[in-house]
């Protein structure tokens, strides 16, 4: 039929052109873009998935990133335990040539000062070890005082001491041992001076002022001085340590100090026990007396009454710039870190590191006095309490009686001290007596190492992280190479860094698993999500060439449907 109004063919013509057109766009599309579905039009399911999996895929690549990371944190906290390792071999080899007998005075300051750096080093590298502003080893070991890390000198001293010269001063021994000594410079300088020294204070009760001063390191070892006559008191004397060190010592320097001095002095694996009548490395009772820059290393082993890392008691006067680490294990009435018992004085910029263990009995045990009436001020303390009355466990700073109550008649006023809650718990509730003590003084710190948790999975379940610690002891790690015990020390440090290495090389082995199952994962689900979304170019090419020819023909036939209605006129 020819028609006027309605030209069919062309209306054909136009519908196919429409169709042709629309296929090529989408030909020139999926060849643009390179995917077969770029709308959720073009395959509604099928974008679905594949928009799930690039989801996937974008989370496996930054998982893998994860895993890489975590493996070179691992590797670097692995090599930082090497070096360690290494250091603690050689302190090893310098401790096993120091207690040889075969070695000299000079030859064995020469392997305190290499094992001193040593020691030093190691610290440095658990304490700066890190991996992209994260600390591998956590904080430092060090005490804190007053919101810095204390250092100690390669001699072991909070504060450097410059040695003074004693060749013009008195020897001790030119001195008359029966004679009563009021006044003078003296010269101590060997284990056979100091002991003469010691039987004149404690046996004798000779020494009534004067100034005695050490002329170099002095090793007690095999030097029992017997205090026969207790009780004997020394006044009004200055002992300078010089900035030397006293070790193996196993009596107490003193038995009661009275208005005197004692400052710059080290010493180092004091061995005290009760059956010599030694309470303290430097007595049972100082009054009026200022005790600066020292500080003691060892153990006591006590049989009753009182025992302090330094002292016994301390009556009135100062401790200032001190520190312990000596272990008390006694049944005694009170047991202090630094003092036992502070009465009326005043304990300054020190702290305490050693274990106190009140056994077998009740009474009072501290971290840094285990009774105090005084004032303790920018102090730290890592002491474990313990006692088998109470919970001194909880009370490491002073006053903690049989029913873990803080004494409550005592005036005690502590200021800006800090305590390692690692190891001691919690400091509250402090009991009755609460009110008399400047509670707001105390603040806990923790220095243990948190665990390092890595994102290895695409999940938010357990089985998409690792955690793992790299936390390690070097408990008993000092340079006292000529300590016996140390050997087994080093042995032990050596032990846990060696299980540590095994725990980072499973945490490697670990990632590197991880590493790989994540890999096969995401080319797996790359492939899968090619094969539902990537154009096929060959096909699309075809097809594109396909509706280019039906566009033009379309085209073509279009202009001679259009003239169909112009043979109609002809007809009229």
């Amino acid at each position: 039929m020819l028609s006027i109004n309605t030209n069919l063919g062309s209306l054909i013509v136009q519908s196919n052109l429409s169709k042709s057109t629309l296929g090529l766009q989408q030909a020139i599309e999926r060849m643009t873009t390179g995917f077969k579905i770029n709308h959720a039009k073009d395959n509604a399911a099928g974008y679905s998935i594949a928009t799930n999996m690039s989801t996937k895929i974008s989370a496996y690549g930054v998982a893998e990133d994860n895993v890489s990371m975590g493996l070179d944190m691992v590797n670097t906290a692995s090599e930082a335990l090497n070096q360690i390792s290494d250091r603690l071999s050689r302190l090893r080899a310098l401790t096993m040539q120091a207690q040889n007998g075969t070695y000299g005075e000079t030859s064995i300051e020469a392997l305190r000062q290499e094992a001193d750096s040593i020691v030093d080093e190691i610290n440095r590298t658990v304490s700066t070890s890190e991996y992209n502003g994260i600390k591998l080893f956590g904080e430092s070991n060090k005490p804190v005082i007053n919101g810095t890390e204390v250092v100690l000198n390669s001699d072991g001293f909070m504060v450097d001491v410059v040695h003074r010269d004693t060749t013009g001063m008195t020897s001790m021994s030119d001195v008359d041992e029966t004679q009563t000594i009021t006044g003078g410079t003296y010269s101590i300088s060997t284990p056979e001076e100091l002991a003469k020294f010691m039987r004149m204070a404690t046996t004798r009760g000779n020494i009534q002022g004067g100034e005695f001063v050490l002329g170099g390191n002095i090793d007690m070892s095999g030097f029992l001085v017997p205090d026969t006559v207790l009780g004997n008191s020394v006044f009004n004397i200055t002992f300078d340590g010089n900035g030397y060190v006293i070790s193996n010592l196993s009596d107490s320097l003193f038995d009661f100090l009275h208005d005197s001095e004692i400052k710059n002095l080290g010493l180092r694996n004091i061995n005290l026990t009760d059956n010599n009548q030694s309470w303290s490395p430097l007595g049972m009772q100082a009054t009026n007396t200022n005790i600066t820059n020292c500080y003691a290393t060892g153990s006591i082993e006590g049989v009753s009454y009182m025992f302090g890392g330094l002292v016994g008691s301390l009556e009135g006067g100062t401790i200032d710039s001190c520190w312990t680490d000596v272990d008390i294990n006694a049944p005694s009435l009170v047991n202090g870190g630094i003092v036992g018992s502070l009465g009326g004085g005043t304990i300054s910029n020190s702290f305490s590191l050693g274990e106190v263990n009140n056994i077998n009995g009740g009474g009072y045990a501290g971290g840094i006095a285990g009774i105090a009436d005084g004032t303790i001020e920018n102090c730290y303390t890592s002491s474990k309490v313990s006692s088998e009355y109470g919970s001194a466990y909880e009370y490491v700073i002073a006053n903690n009686d049989e029913n873990g109550d803080i004494n409550g008649p005592l005036s005690l006023t502590i200021t800006n001290v800090t305590y390692d809650s690692s190891v001691n718990g919690d400091m509250s509730p402090y009991g009755t007596g609460a009110g008399l003590i400047t509670a707001s003084g105390i603040t806990a710190q923790t220095k243990s190492v948190p665990d390092i948790t890595l994102q290895v999975g695409i999940n938010s379940d357990a089985s998409s992280r690792l955690t793992f610690s790299t936390a390690f002891t070097l408990d008993g790690l000092s340079s006292d190479i000529e300590n016996p015990n140390m050997l087994t020390t080093l042995d032990d440090i050596l032990d846990s860094l060696s299980n540590k290495q095994t725990e980072l090389g499973a945490v490697q082995n670990r990632l590197e698993s991880a590493l790989e199952s994540i890999s096969v994962s995401y080319e797996n689900l790359v492939s899968s999500r090619s094969t539902i979304r990537d154009a096929d170019v060959a096909e699309e090419s075809s097809a594109y060439i396909r509706n280019q020819i039906l566009q033009q023909a379309a085209a073509t036939l279009l202009a001679t449907a259009n003239q169909t209605p112009s043979i109609a006129l002809q007809l009229l």
